[in-house]
Formats: structure tokens, sequence, C-alpha cells
């Protein structure tokens, strides 16, 4: 990777830092978000999925793949595309599109080749922020392949939105940006 896309890159991250350090909420904003984090039932949709810039993306990107919708290599646009993320008490559930590649084979003709699971969280851990959003980190297996594990951090705001970064046992990490939702009957629910 040249020099200019990797300060390209830094710069946009560095900027994302701030504007997110510097936003201010309200009380109310705040107290909604922590209800939902106490109760630990949200839902989160995804809009935008930023994988990791590799070599495979970029030959991708050359040959025009990502210019449609305002995509570009790592800033993919999914909404209308069905994805979730879910928790429920230490339970955790999720479906969401995967753009990246693949470090370890997987299983060969599986229909699902997104992140999904539905299972338990191990090492489920949650921390407040200053400014009033929570980081909520666990570690989960994949429910189509069973030897395949993931580390999450959900990262939600008082505003609603959201950040979910993915790292895979098998696969380069991916983030997803999206809104919190609070959760109805989970029965009603993927």
């Amino acid at each position: 990777m040249n020099n200019f896309v990797r300060y390209s890159v830094l710069c946009l991250v560095a900027c994302f830092l701030a504007s997110c350090a510097a936003t201010k909420f309200s009380e109310q904003e705040i107290k909604q978000l922590e209800n939902l984090v106490t109760d630990a039932s949200f839902k989160i949709e995804s809009d935008w999925a930023n994988p990791m810039l590799t070599t495979g993306l970029a030959s991708l990107q050359n040959s025009g793949f990502f210019n449609v919708n305002g995509n570009s290599l790592t800033n993919i646009n999914i909404t209308g595309n069905s994805n979730y993320f879910r928790i429920e008490k230490d339970s955790v559930f999720a479906n969401l599109p995967y753009f990246g590649e693949r470090q370890l084979p997987g299983n060969y003709g599986a229909r699902d080749i997104g992140i999904s699971f539905k299972s338990k969280a191990r090492n489920l851990k949650k921390y407040k922020a200053k400014n009033g959003s929570y980081k909520i980190s666990f570690t989960v297996n994949d429910g189509n392949y069973s030897n395949e594990s993931y580390n999450l951090i959900v990262q939600v705001f008082p505003n609603m939105s959201s950040n979910i970064s993915v790292n895979s046992s098998h696969r380069t990490p991916i983030d997803y940006r999206g809104r919190v939702i609070k959760s109805v009957d989970s029965s009603s629910q993927n």
C-alpha cells in the first residue's frame, strides 16, 4: 500500500475518532442507552461494513467492483441488506455480511458465508465511558463453522449509533456501523 493511501486512511480514522470524542450527549440519551445496556436487550442494524484493507480487496477496487452507491474499498453500504446483531441477557445473535479474506479454510459448500451465530457469550464484559457510551466485549463461536470463533467489541452511543468490531480466528477483521434499536419480543425476531 502506498504512503498516500495509508496517510488518507489514518486521517479519516483520526477525524472519526475526534468527532466521536467531541460529541456531547443529553442526559435523556445517556439514560435511555443505560437502560438498554442494563436490561441487556437490544438490536443493532448496520448500515455500513468496513473491512480491513487487504491486497485482495484492493484488486476488487481496481476492477471497479466497489464503485457503486458511494461504496469504497473500506466503506461498503449494506443498507437494505438483511443484517442484525442482537443481545438478550447473556445470549448473542448475529447475521452480518462479510467482506474480506479468509485466512484458514472453512466449510466448503456452506450456504452462509457471512458472520452468523446464536449462542451464549463467553467472557462478556461491559464498560461505560465518560461520555455515556458503552463497550461490550465477548467471545462466541460461529454458527456455521464450529472451529471458527470471534472476539467482538460492540460500542453503542447515547445517540443510538453503534460500531461492531469483529476479529475472527479464520478471517481478516471487519467493523460495522449502524444504529441501536430497542428489542421487542425475541420470538418474533431473527
